[in-house]
C-alpha cells in the first residue's frame, strides 16, 4: 500500500475533502500542499495543529501513517482554534463545554447531554440548530468548521426537529456515515463501485457506478426511510436519465437474468429482483426465510446491497 486516502476538514468549512496521499507523507507536508493560506503564515507551525476526528490530542507535524498518527480513511481537522467554547441553548437552559475542533456535532451531543441530564433514548432524538429558524445541521460536522479563530467559539440550540424533516435528516445522515465507513471506503479504492453525483441534493435517491466482470452498470437507488426499509435499486442510464434499456443489462445465468428483469410482479416493478431490494421482498415475503442471510434488515447498510448485486454479476457464467 503506496498511498491512502483520508479526508481533511478546516476551520470555518463544513465541506471537507477526500485526498489521497503517499504513506510517507507528514501532517505538516498537508498543511503545505492542501492548506497553503495557512502555510504561508509565519508561526503556521505553532499555529494551526491537526486533530483526527474526535480526538483530544493534536498530532506532531512529523506525524505521518507509518508512524501510526493516522490510519487510511480517517478525517483530519486543521485548526488554530486549539479548543472551541460551545454555548448550548435546550428550551430554557443553557451550558457551556470547552471541546476539541475535531469533535464531530454527534459526540458534542453525548458529551452535553450529560451535562444537562438529558437521558440516553431521549438526547438520540434531538439535533443541533445554528438557528431556531433553520435546518438542523448533520451530526458528522466537525464543531472546528463551524468557527473560525480567534474567535473559536459557537452558539447551538438543541431541538427536536419536526417529525417529517427530522426523519429525513437522519435517514441521509446515516447513508453518509455509512459511505464514508472503512468497509465501504475500501470497497471504492478496489475499483468496485462509486458514488456518483450529488446524494445530498437527490435525496433519497442516490446514483451509484457498479464496476463488474459483466461490464459497468450504474444504479438509481431510492433510499427513502434507509435503513429501516430496504432499498429500491434500478438499472439507470445516466445519460437518458431514464432505466436502462433491456438490451444494455447485464447478461448472464438465470440469476441474472431474473434479477435484472423489467416490470416484475402484480406492479410491473423495474427495480432489481432480489431478496434485499424493497419490491422483490413485498412480492416474496417468503424469502425472508429462504434467504435469511440477504434478507434486507433495518440495521443492514448499503454496502451489503451493493456487495449482493456485484458478486451475482461476478458469479454468473
Amino acid at each position: 500500500m503506496n498511498s491512502i486516502n483520508i479526508y481533511l476538514h478546516e476551520e470555518g468549512k463544513i465541506a471537507f475533502e477526500k485526498i489521497k496521499i503517499d504513506k510517507h507523507t507528514r501532517v505538516g507536508d498537508i498543511i503545505k500542499k492542501y492548506l497553503q493560506e495557512y502555510a504561508n503564515a509565519k508561526d503556521y507551525h505553532e499555529d494551526l495543529e491537526a486533530y483526527v476526528e474526535n480526538q483530544d490530542d493534536e498530532l506532531s507535524k512529523d506525524g505521518s501513517f507509518e508512524t501510526g498518527a493516522f490510519k487510511p480513511n480517517d478525517h483530519l481537522h486543521f485548526s488554530r482554534c486549539h479548543k472551541v467554547e460551545v454555548t448550548v441553548t435546550y428550551i430554557d437552559r443553557e451550558e457551556r463545554i470547552s471541546v476539541p475542533p475535531s469533535f464531530t456535532l454527534a459526540k458534542l451531543k453525548k458529551k452535553i447531554g450529560k451535562e444537562l441530564g438529558i437521558g440516553t433514548e431521549e438526547i438520540k432524538k434531538l439535533r443541533f440548530k445554528l438557528d431556531e429558524s433553520e435546518d438542523c445541521l448533520d451530526q458528522d460536522i466537525h464543531i472546528g468548521s463551524l468557527t473560525t479563530y480567534p474567535s473559536c467559539s459557537v452558539e447551538l440550540f438543541l431541538v427536536e426537529p419536526e417529525k417529517v424533516q427530522g426523519f429525513q435528516r437522519s435517514d441521509l445522515e446515516l447513508f453518509k456515515s455509512h459511505i464514508l465507513s472503512g468497509q465501504f471506503q475500501a470497497a471504492v479504492d478496489k475499483g468496485y463501485w462509486e458514488v456518483v453525483g450529488n446524494h445530498e441534493a437527490d435525496w433519497p435517491n442516490v446514483y451509484v457506478k457498479i464496476f463488474s466482470e459483466k461490464g459497468n452498470f450504474h444504479l438509481k437507488i431510492n433510499l427513502d426511510q434507509y435503513p429501516i426499509k430496504a432499498p429500491k435499486g434500478e438499472l439507470w442510464d445516466i445519460e437518458k436519465d431514464a432505466l436502462l434499456s433491456q438490451e444494455k443489462r447485464p447478461k448472464g445465468d438465470h440469476n441474472v437474468t431474473v434479477a435484472v428483469r423489467m416490470h416484475y410482479g402484480p406492479n410491473r416493478s423495474t427495480s432489481l429482483y432480489i431478496p434485499c431490494d424493497r419490491e422483490g421482498m413485498l412480492c416474496h415475503p417468503n424469502w425472508e426465510q429462504k434467504y435469511p442471510h440477504i434478507w434486507w434488515k433495518k440495521k443492514d447498510t448499503i454496502f451489503k446491497y451493493l456487495s449482493y448485486f456485484r458478486n451475482m454479476l461476478n458469479d454468473s457464467k
